[in-house]
């Protein structure tokens, strides 16, 4: 027998006792058979104690923390409960977690009263996390906290807790230095359980579970990360560029001081790369280091110019103007990157 059947038997089975008691107060029967309303809505509330192993390296992250669901004590939420077989209102909820040798899952605690249902569960769990690394290191990260109904959307809805769905810790012990918990953000969608039908025989089809996600939005310090990443390419652009207050007689110290910011350029982008995760998509990371080589590389054609007496560029001839051109460049592609 579906759920859906046996929620209508059990329903008329426990109309049937209501009725013996509202025939002695007038009420009619149809308010009573309009207390059957689905889906159930469900408030979900999320405190965050404190996150640890946030690293850019990392694809998780570990977080203690503790969210609650509540409902309102009516007459659908009992006859689902008893047709389904749960006993604690959070068995309707699935958060996606994972555990290790660190992890301390609490057992799930259950408030009633005549108006409300309650239940809370506190944990330390390790949970998934996708860096989005093209705007590194300007980038806002999103740490998700999934939460799946179990039941058909038909049946169970889930949504923030109104007014106030979520609290932090103002002071994060465990989250590293230069990232800073703003906001906690939601988004609800929808997932197709494939393989796993709908248990209504009139309108097939597959569950349709409601998900819930928490976003913990982080603030970082992308000022001083920006000069610890890419001071090294500033440096080796400024020894490049002061090639032009060398005389063009002295070719050599010209073209050696140059070769050697190409190599530090070079040095600092693969220094770079070695603190970020293996990815496949152009960052604007490495945006920035790959302009500063190739401005390197730009004032290195530039004095082989002004060395060459068969190419005759009235502009770049004179030391004073290169520097400027080259300065002016360098400074209006990284303010573009900045505002990109």
């Amino acid at each position: 027998m579906t759920i859906k059947k046996i929620i209508l038997f059990l329903s008329f089975f426990l109309l049937f006792f209501e009725i013996g008691f509202t025939k002695d107060l007038n009420i009619p029967l149809k308010d009573t058979i309009e207390k059957i309303n689905f889906p159930i809505k469900l408030n979900l509330f999320v405190n965050l104690e404190d996150l640890n192993d946030v690293e850019i390296k990392n694809n998780f992250f570990n977080s203690k923390l503790r969210y609650e669901v509540g409902v309102e004590n009516n007459f659908s939420y009992n006859v689902l409960m008893a047709v389904a077989d749960y006993n604690e209102i959070i068995e309707l909820v699935d958060l996606k977690f994972f555990e290790n040798v660190t992890s301390k899952i609490g057992e799930p605690i259950q408030i009633n009263d005549s108006i409300n249902h309650l239940s809370y569960q506190s944990m330390y769990a390790q949970f998934d996390h996708n860096w989005n690394v093209r705007d590194y290191p300007f980038d806002n990260p999103k740490l998700k906290l999934q939460f799946t109904s179990v039941l058909d959307s038909s049946y169970v809805s889930l949504d923030p807790r109104e007014n106030s769905y979520y609290s932090f810790n103002q002071n994060l012990e465990n989250l590293k230095d230069g990232f800073l918990v703003s906001s906690i953000s939601y988004k609800k969608d929808f997932i197709t359980s494939e393989n796993d039908p709908h248990d209504d025989v009139e309108s097939p089809r597959n569950k349709v579970l409601e998900r819930l996600n928490f976003y913990i939005n982080l603030d970082r310090s992308g000022s001083w990360l920006y000069l610890k990443l890419f001071l090294g390419s500033f440096l080796a652009f400024l020894i490049s560029w002061l090639v032009y207050f060398i005389p063009k007689s002295d070719f050599s110290s010209r073209i050696e001081l140059s070769v050697g910011a190409i190599f530090g350029a070079v040095g600092n982008r693969a220094y770079v790369e070695s603190i970020m995760p293996d990815v496949q998509v152009f960052t604007k990371a490495d945006m920035i280091n790959n302009i500063i080589i190739m401005l390197i590389i730009f004032n290195i054609i530039i004095i082989m110019i002004q060395r060459n007496k068969l190419i005759q560029l009235d502009f770049f001839e004179s030391n004073w103007n290169s520097a400027i051109y080259t300065a002016f460049i360098f400074i209006i592609l990284n303010g573009a990157i900045l505002l990109w």
